[in-house]
């Protein structure tokens, strides 16, 4: 459907492209690595001016337009009859009708247009076959339509709401405006209608018939879609609008479903050229369908199917939507354009996804055109994934070769990113856990207040504990994810410094069992917790040692005195030897008292040290194994939620791959194999179902 946006060549002759046959750009070898010289700036305007109007005013041209092709030889349609002629009656019949009977009446559809609203006309109007033109307001007689309103006009052509009499069902019906109606406009309306009926696709609108009344205006009846272009989705103007504005991860499976109508068509042969954000309708219970095929080209050799559209070597100036084109549109080089052709503006409009802007801009109408050209790789905000960054880029290559070689490998990449992003988000959460752990470990440390209380270390240490069970459970959900398994070793590392730096050996032995031993920091780390562990052991010798020399030198000095007094009280008085020695003896005995007694009570505290160190070596080891218990228990738990996820998966991937076809032979097996994965690890599902039930019985 043409918009208000769309231009035509105003001269036929304009839109011929050069006067001599010299080309502007060389392909050395099309079946191979293209070697393709550009255009400089001035040949670039130097072929715009040819193509647009005489005199036309540059600053005035609009960058999000669609500026239609010239035609090879420098005609714009042919000059012979007028209607439509025998052979677009024949594809029409053959073609659409024939292949649409095999499905019944189906739903058909053209969104309603973002064109400014009108009034309803002042009396019904019938369009069909053997009917009156709606342009004069009459009623004519016989099937056909009941006009009811205008709902949008471009620049070409004019779309009605209108009620189909057969079927009683609104339609959207496109004819020409009046003043361009002429052979060429008529053509080129013709040939859109003929590739939309003849790819037959749910993300592509419907033509139910193709027709001309007894007055030679062409028109063609298509679905009416209650909805929004997409354009107005990605860059809401009201309030209402911005209110309902979606997330990107909601663009991108809208992109998905363009990309499917895409590729579809390029198995049919047909190249879109003008794929962006408003020829695509976003109809109100999520129907996505790619509008506006007017400037598609056909890819078949001549004579090689009944229906026959144009052929891309017939263009011989640019065309497209400057914002979005690559630069063999741009170049107005129709013998380049392909299939990845398409797959550029995919990623043009990736990239306005992302950015909310179109790749080209800035620098006026040329200055979008010399950027389309040059082909810079876009720039993107810091905080777009690199995976989405790198499909971005590849798909806005300059040269074609560089680019995705088809819209499905394209498609795939797409799918792969929305599949990972969720275990991106997990290891971000992850990521957030572990950051606040390290800052705490940090405050710990600074602060100089000794020992963490034992609840701010358990808190830490649980902490890190969920910092790791949440990287480990984003490797669950996508095996490749390397970011998630630096963060789990970075996560154990911090782990085992938070445990040495309180002297947790039991923790830390725990840590570095899952970490990299051949890494020099591990290595280090491992170090150090051996050193500490030494230092203990050579600190406890150190005590025993002193402990030990300590008794004997007591026991020395106290022998010592008692053979003193003895001998003094001898060489005083022998008669008062035996009263003083009967005293040293009884001094002695009570010394031996004193001592034996001390002895015990030293052993007695030697006791309650080691039964206090056996008592927190059991706290310890009992503390290490809750903590393994609970990780195994988080991991059970993650992996049974990953089967639950690859269950919804894989009943999304059967609807996609039903009904069954040797096509989907490949991706069936897969399907089977990833089933029975599921299947082996039924029986523990049932297990742990069992076991919930029974702890919920009284």
């Amino acid at each position: 459907m043409q918009r208000g946006d769309d231009h035509t060549p105003a001269d036929p002759e304009l839109a011929a492209g050069p006067g001599d046959d010299t080309p502007l750009y060389t392909v050395t070898d099309p079946g191979a690595k293209r070697e393709t010289v550009h255009l400089t700036e001035a040949e670039l305007e130097a072929l715009w001016s040819r193509t647009l109007a005489p005199g036309v005013d540059w600053k005035t041209l609009d960058v999000q337009a669609t500026y239609k092709p010239a035609v090879a030889g420098g005609e714009t349609g042919g000059e012979t009859g007028a209607g439509l002629d025998t052979i677009a009656k024949a594809n029409l019949e053959t073609i659409v009708l024939n292949e649409r009977a095999g499905r019944g009446a189906g739903t058909g559809a053209v969104p309603e247009t973002a064109g400014d609203s009108v009034s309803l006309t002042d009396r019904p109007t019938l369009i069909g076959s053997g009917s009156a033109s709606a342009a004069h307001g009459q009623r004519g007689e016989g099937p056909g339509f009941e006009v009811r309103e205008e709902v949008g006009r471009g620049g070409m052509g004019v779309v009605y709401r209108a009620q189909q009499k057969s079927l009683l069902r609104d339609v959207a019906v496109k004819h020409l405006r009046g003043d361009c109606e002429n052979e060429y406009a008529k053509e080129r309306f013709v040939q859109e209608a003929l590739v939309t009926g003849f790819l037959d696709h749910p993300n592509i609108v419907p033509v139910h018939e193709l027709g001309e009344p007894s007055q030679g205006e062409v028109f063609m009846a298509m679905k009416l879609v209650g909805g929004k272009s997409w354009r107005d989705l990605l860059t809401p103007r009201g309030q209402a609008e911005a209110g309902a504005q979606r997330e990107r991860s909601d663009h991108l499976r809208i992109l998905l479903n363009v990309s499917n109508a895409v590729a579809f068509a390029h198995s049919r042969g047909i190249v879109h050229c003008d794929l962006k954000p408003s020829n695509v309708m976003v109809g109100s219970f999520g129907e996505v369908l790619v509008m506006d095929w007017g400037l598609a080209v056909d890819l078949a050799e001549p004579g090689a199917r009944a229906f026959q559209g144009e052929h891309p070597s017939s263009r011989t100036g640019p065309f497209g939507t400057p914002a979005y084109m690559p630069p063999e549109l741009a170049e107005g080089r129709g013998a380049d354009v392909g299939p990845w052709t398409d797959v550029y503006l995919l990623g043009a409009i990736l990239y306005e996804v992302i950015t909310g802007a179109p790749p080209h801009r800035g620098g006026g109408f040329m200055g979008v055109l010399i950027a389309a050209v040059a082909g810079l790789p876009p720039e993107l905000p810091p905080d777009v994934p690199e995976e989405l960054r790198e499909i971005c880029a590849r798909a806005l290559a300059r040269e074609p070769e560089d680019r995705f070689p088809d819209v499905i490998t394209f498609r795939e990449a797409l799918t792969a990113h929305l599949q990972h992003r969720e275990s991106h988000l997990v290891a971000d959460h992850a990521e957030q856990t572990l950051y606040r752990c390290e800052s705490s470990t940090v405050r710990f440390s600074d602060s100089g207040a000794g020992e963490t209380p034992s609840e701010d270390r358990d808190r830490l240490y649980a902490g890190f504990a969920d910092a790791i069970a949440g990287f480990r459970q984003a490797r669950v959900l996508w095996e490749e994810n390397e970011r998630a398994h630096h963060g789990e070793q970075r996560a154990r590392a911090a782990y085992a410094h938070a445990a040495l730096r309180r002297g947790d050996l039991g923790l830390v032995d725990a840590q570095l069992k899952d970490l990299d031993p051949s890494a020099a920091a591990v290595r280090r780390l491992r170090d150090r917790a051996q050193a500490v562990r030494q230092e203990r052991r050579a600190k406890a010798r150190r005590s025993e040692r002193a402990r030990r020399g300590l008794i004997g030198a007591v026991g020395v000095i106290v022998v010592g005195l008692s053979i003193g007094a003895a001998l003094i009280n001898a060489a005083r008085n022998d008669a008062e030897n035996q009263k003083r020695e009967a005293v040293a003896q009884k001094g002695l005995a009570q010394q031996r008292e004193r001592e034996a007694t001390d002895a015990r009570a030293l052993a007695e505290q030697r006791e309650q040290e080691a039964t206090d160190a056996r008592a927190l070596a059991e706290t310890q080891k009992q503390l290490a194994e809750k903590r393994e218990q609970t990780v195994s228990k988080q991991l059970a738990e993650i992996r049974q939620l990953a089967d639950v996820k690859r269950l919804r998966d894989i009943r999304s991937e059967a609807d996609e791959l039903w009904p069954a076809s040797h096509e989907n032979v490949a991706k069936l097996r897969a399907w089977l194999e990833r089933a029975d994965e599921l299947a082996v690890r039924r029986p523990l599902h049932e297990a742990r179902l069992a076991a919930l039930e029974a702890q919920a019985l009284p």
